[in-house]
């Protein structure tokens, strides 16, 4: 059901990576294709115990691939931080990871597989009774997000 008291605005589009530490893969190695990732530990984004699947591309295909690991997270920082650690391979989005890719900390695996950008969007209460200083956040995201590419 549309909440028809909610506006939505797009801010921006992310990329989804595949993504490791140097020390992992100098430890474990690259993987090649979609199917070596099962020879790796995967780090997992879920809810509970249900992991959430990568979405990837294989040609002109998108394809759900579900990881398999031991350490499974509800929390982008503990990805982050697990990623840094050396501990597996994680599929995180650009912004989460980009100061450590450009830095050398993480290195993207596998860029043939990176799926479709995925779009960021703000929602917020619609209207006229919309706090100033919540217009003003608002303003000010969308200036951030034009200046920096996800």
């Amino acid at each position: 059901m549309i909440d028809s008291s909610l506006t939505a605005r797009k801010l921006s589009e992310t990329d989804f990576l595949l993504v490791a530490s140097p020390g992992y893969v100098a430890a474990k190695g690259v993987p090649g294709r979609l199917a070596d990732l099962d020879k790796h530990t995967c780090i997992v984004f879920a809810k509970g115990r249900e992991r959430y699947p990568w979405s990837l591309r294989v040609g002109k295909d998108a394809v759900s691939y579900v990881p398999h690991g031991s350490l499974l997270t509800g929390d982008a920082e503990h990805i982050r931080a697990a990623v840094l650690c050396g501990l597996g391979i994680a599929q995180a989005p650009y912004w989460l990871m980009a100061e450590e890719i450009h830095s050398g900390q993480a290195q993207v695996l596998l860029p043939d597989l990176q799926p479709e950008r995925v779009p960021i969007h703000l929602v917020y209460p619609a209207g006229r009774r919309v706090p100033k200083r919540v217009k003003v956040f608002i303003e000010y995201l969308v200036s951030a997000f034009a200046r920096t590419e996800c």
